[in-house]
This record gives C-alpha cells, sequence and structure tokens, in this order.
C-alpha cells in the first residue's frame, strides 16, 4: 500500500481522498460522502459503512468525472462515462493495494485525525 496523500486521478486531475471523523453536512442533510470539486477532494463519513466505502467513492467519483468533462447525454455518453470512472478507479485501486486497503486508509487516516 503507498503511505500519504491517496489521490484519485479524474482526468488530468487527482482529488485528495479524505475520511472525515464527524458527519458531512450539506445544506442541513448529513450526507455519507461528498465529492468538494473546487477543492478537488472526496470526503467520505467514517459514519459510512466500510462494506459501502467502495460504491461511495465511485458514487462521489461519478461527480468529479461529470465536473471535470460535463453531464453526459444519452445512453451511450453514460455508458462511456461508467465504464472510464470504473477502469479508471481500477487502476488507482490497485496502485493503492486494492479494494481490501480502502479499510486500512480510512483507519490510518481517521487515527491520525484530532478528537
Amino acid at each position: 500500500m503507498r503511505k500519504g496523500k491517496t489521490l484519485l486521478s479524474v482526468g488530468p486531475y487527482n482529488y485528495s481522498l479524505i475520511f472525515t471523523s464527524g458527519p458531512i453536512m450539506k445544506d442541513g442533510e448529513e450526507l455519507l460522502g461528498i465529492c468538494v470539486e473546487h477543492l478537488r477532494e472526496i470526503l467520505i463519513s467514517a459514519e459510512c459503512p466500510p462494506r459501502e466505502r467502495v460504491g461511495m467513492i465511485m458514487k462521489q467519483l461519478v461527480y468529479a468525472w461529470i465536473y471535470a468533462t460535463g453531464e453526459p447525454h444519452g445512453r451511450h455518453e453514460w455508458s462511456d462515462l461508467v465504464a472510464t470512472v470504473a477502469l479508471s478507479f481500477r487502476r488507482d485501486l490497485d496502485m493503492y493495494g486494492g479494494e481490501k486497503n480502502i479499510d486500512a486508509i480510512a483507519a490510518e487516516q481517521l487515527a491520525n485525525k484530532p478528537k
């Protein structure tokens, strides 16, 4: 597993993957994850169940790719986007030791956050 900042590729950009120790709030609603485009960050709440983390990360990556490329029109463009996101995320996961290490990355980040 690579040490240091966890970066996810989105076209020519890198988004930081950050696990938060507290809830993520937006417009009075508690979220399990959010893509913050202007900071190029994907935040995942510690409240997100471990078995749902990879799916939540991928969901936020879809938003990041839409911000980078524009929203697809029609089935074919959507399927191209989904394939691109999935392939890019799989490559990033491989770089960090695979899906099994997402929990280790989360645990490491959360252990280093102030209480």
